[in-house]
């Protein structure tokens, strides 16, 4: 099963994370450019 994940913040990564080593195809999507990224997260 193909799977977008919408936005790379703490859910969508902890997503990522817990679906990359499934059966799945995986691909996560961030509307910022990384350069633009300022995490506000503990995880940052």
């Amino acid at each position: 099963m193909k799977i977008a994940v919408m936005g790379m913040g703490v859910a969508g990564s902890y997503l990522m994370a817990r679906l990359k080593d499934s059966e799945h195809d995986v691909t996560g999507y961030e509307r910022s450019v990384e350069e633009k990224h300022d995490s506000i997260c503990a995880w940052g």
